[in-house]
């Protein structure tokens, strides 16, 4: 198969894509400039392996993102503690109110959330390593998450990081 995807490549006449019409055209409809914000939440991806305590914070966060409470609890233990290390929520204990936060208090007031690539959305930092986030509103965290035998988060605690 790789072999394939190289053979392809190699072949290929536009092989950068900064020389590749359809790629500039993309950039002057929709995307701006390239490491835009939006180029930037499009077009670049992170890794973590699955399974992994950066995988599942990864998932965790979209499911609030997406104001998911059943999504976000069903990756929890059921004593697991979320520290929001805010004064509106501060610890949430267990995946029941875990789901209730999500469900009924980050989804009224303004919080709700709509799909969407305008929608901004917790992001992965670092492309491969590490529990750093940015914020929606483009401030960055770390999270400290610690998985249970079983894989599920046991215990997740943000911490504002100031410059």
């Amino acid at each position: 198969r790789m072999k394939s995807i190289y053979s392809i490549d190699t072949a290929s006449s536009k092989r950068k894509s900064h020389e590749n019409m359809e790629v500039q055209k993309l950039y002057d409809d929709m995307l701006g400039k390239p490491l835009s914000e939006v180029s930037e939440r499009l077009l670049h991806t992170t890794f973590a392996s699955r399974g992994s305590a950066r995988d599942m914070l990864s998932r965790f966060l979209s499911a609030v993102d997406h104001r998911d409470g059943e999504s976000a609890a069903n990756l929890c233990s059921n004593d697991c503690i979320w520290d929001t290390n805010t004064d509106v929520f501060g610890a949430v204990c267990g995946k029941d109110d875990i789901k209730s936060l999500i469900d009924e208090r980050l989804s009224r007031g303004g919080l709700s959330r709509k799909c969407g690539e305008e929608w901004p959305r917790h992001r992965l930092a670092s492309p491969v390593e590490g529990t750093d986030v940015i914020t929606p509103d483009g401030s960055k965290v770390h999270f400290n998450i610690s998985l249970d035998g079983t894989g599920h988060i046991k215990m997740l605690a943000r911490i504002p990081m100031y410059s």
